[in-house]
């Protein structure tokens, strides 16, 4: 029983991941009477080499942005004295539960040409032309490093609670602790920095929302574009080729940066009492963190409060999308529940396991990160769209195979750094005491593993609640869900009903989510 649930968990891992995506450009290149002339037709041509450019400058802009923001914060959250710091380490993660394209809209209501602050700005200096705006390569960068910064906050707090403290320890004894920390602590923490980079440039690379609202052409838009606009699947396919080898190149890089390493700790640091004392510093460090929360997270969700006007916009917006915000809620649900359960399976296989294959299956596990959301949507809806599974084409069940497939790698490795911990003769003993593989899970390895689980439960809802590349490609016809219909609104322009619906959606997140951590902490204290 344990090796076939094994197997199998790994083999629906590969047919929900890699099989579409593989048909898929299959099936595009054998269309494809001469395959040189497709090539050169749809990438190698002036309009292609300007749109990978454009979307290599967003990717790299946001990269280099979440950067600067993401290191210091982890770096004080982790190893100071600072003020408040246990609060702030709660909320740091509130920018990832605002979707990037419900920022966009927030800024939008700031730095559009009409927004608040070029009119204030236009007013102040009797100006006839607006000073700043979002709608740019620099806009989408901005807005896209502000929402995924956390990623690179988390591998450092990750790298800094798993350097060997003996060998700071060490050199504080022959040089101070600034020297050691460029000369000791930074270059072991230095691929877990350099991965996050490489991590949010693929994120912002694969990115279409953004890009779409912000009025920049990017290769994913144009993907989009090429499939829903013109039904052309074959250059659609073609496009993504560009993407995939440069969004594959970035993963692979990473993975061989982080290669043994736990880049998944959610434990709680147990090198808390060699904090860095900040002494007159410590007010500056908590203002700066605090700045770059409120900046990100909360001022966006201000913004769009003060936009949605009067409460009577929450009634009208609820009484209009009541089935959209029930969809959304009950599809993010389940298809984090199965991501979270197949994560179990698949991170045994590949930490606890004999599994011929696993070293090989680590590497891949993490790939389906470099697929673009609106290229796994097409290759999705040409996989399952034929007699056999038209049921799955048709129905819910398409939405909830298209957020397994994005969101599996996060669940895996959330439950994988947890896995990493536990003590391999636990299982033994649970053996000579008669203990089947799913009682072992449950009744030994369940109470260990609870953190992992919870972290990667919620991410795949957070992100599955936010989804809108591929949910406006695989949602059954006739039907809504929350974020598409945000997205489809947002083009009659920025009003009280797409605000309204857009704190809706964030409050919808948030709230499940602090419920089943309460059910998760119940007799077992963790911190993330």
């Amino acid at each position: 029983m344990k090796k076939c649930l094994l197997v199998s968990s790994v083999l629906i891992f590969f047919v929900l991941t890699f099989l579409p995506p593989a048909f898929f450009i299959m099936d595009a290149l054998d269309k494809s009477p001469d395959f040189t002339l497709g090539i050169k037709e749809a990438i190698l041509n002036p309009r292609a080499n300007v749109l990978l450019k454009t979307s290599v400058e967003i990717a790299l802009g946001a990269a280099i942005f979440s950067l600067f923001l993401g290191v210091p914060l982890g770096f004080f959250l982790k190893r100071t004295d600072m003020y408040f710091k246990e609060f702030l380490q709660s909320i740091y993660f509130l920018p990832l539960v605002i979707p990037p394209y419900i920022s966009a809209i927030a800024w939008v209501n700031v730095f559009s040409p009409s927004g608040k602050l070029n009119a204030f700005l236009m007013r102040i200096f009797s100006l006839n032309e607006p000073v700043l705006s979002i709608y740019s390569k620099e806009g989408a960068a901005f807005v896209l490093g502000l929402a995924y910064f956390p990623f690179i906050t988390l591998l450092v707090s990750s790298a800094l609670s798993n350097v060997e403290r003996k060998f700071e320890e060490e050199a504080e004894l022959i040089v101070g602790k600034k020297e050691v920390f460029f000369r000791v602590t930074l270059p072991m923490i230095l691929p877990f920095i350099l991965s996050g980079f490489l991590f949010v440039f693929i994120f912002s690379l694969a990115n279409y929302a953004v890009p779409s609202l912000l009025r920049v052409n990017t290769y994913p838009v144009e993907i989009f574009i090429q499939f829903s606009a013109f039904y052309d699947e074959r250059m659609a396919a073609l496009k993504t080729l560009p993407l995939l080898v440069v969004s594959l190149l970035s993963v692979l890089v990473a993975v061989y940066l982080l290669k043994g390493k736990s880049y998944g700790s959610i434990e709680d640091d147990t090198g808390s009492t060699n904090l860095i004392s900040l002494k007159r510093g410590r007010a500056a460090a908590s203002l700066y963190v605090s700045l770059i929360i409120f900046v990100s997270g909360i001022l966006p969700l201000i913004n769009l409060i003060i936009s949605a006007g009067p409460l009577r916009s929450y009634g009208i917006a609820l009484k209009t999308s009541l089935k959209p915000i029930f969809t959304s809620l009950s599809l993010s649900l389940i298809s984090a529940f199965c991501s979270t359960v197949l994560a179990v399976f698949i991170s045994y296989a590949l930490e606890k396991s004999d599994f011929r294959f696993r070293k090989a299956l680590d590497v891949i596990s993490i790939l389906p990160l470099a697929l673009p959301p609106t290229f796994l949507g097409i290759s999705l809806i040409k996989f399952w769209n034929n007699s056999l599974t038209g049921f799955i084409y048709s129905g819910y069940i398409m939405v909830i195979f298209a957020f397994c497939a994005l969101y599996l790698p996060f669940a895996i490795h959330a439950v994988m750094g947890s896995l990493k911990q536990v003590n391999k003769d636990l299982e033994e003993n649970a053996k000579l005491e008669g203990m089947g593989f799913l009682k072992t899970i449950i009744y030994v390895y369940f109470p260990y593993i609870k953190p992992g689980l919870f972290v990667s439960f919620a991410v795949c809802f957070i992100f599955s609640m936010g989804e809108c590349a591929a949910v406006l490609l695989v949602v059954p016809p006739g039907t809504e869900l929350l974020s598409n219909k945000i997205y489809n609104i947002m083009h009659y322009g920025v009003n009280q009903m797409t605000s309204a619906l857009c704190v809706i959606l964030v409050l919808a997140t948030i709230f499940p989510v602090i419920i089943i951590k309460k059910l998760f902490d119940r007799n077992n204290d963790f911190k993330i």
